[in-house]
């Protein structure tokens, strides 16, 4: 895994497009089926489970299973910066930033 950190971004989902692309092919076709529907089902829980669930105090002990859910459901980790107020770690509080005038 240390090696993916080296390909940019673009690199990456060409690296993991082929991998995928051949597991699924080396599969037969009822077992690729099948895994591709488990997969897209545990995917769409989690979406769903993220949907309502909201982050519990990174000090809980739930936070490590919500972060588990959250990449799951997103295929990233939850955005650190982000604080419990609402702000979103950029100081605009979720708001449009009102450009400045000279």
């Amino acid at each position: 895994m240390v090696f993916l950190c080296l390909y940019s971004r673009k690199e990456q989902m060409d690296f993991f497009t082929e991998l995928l692309q051949y597991i699924i092919n080396v599969l037969p076709s009822n077992t690729a089926g099948d895994v591709v529907a488990v997969v897209t089902f545990i995917v769409t829980l989690c979406t769903l489970v993220i949907r309502f669930w909201k982050e519990p105090d990174s000090k809980s002990g739930l936070h490590g299973l919500w972060s588990l859910i959250h990449l799951l459901a997103s295929f990233r980790l939850p955005d650190r910066q982000a604080g419990k107020d609402g702000k979103n770690g950029d100081g605009t509080n979720g708001k449009q930033a009102t450009p400045k005038t000279p």
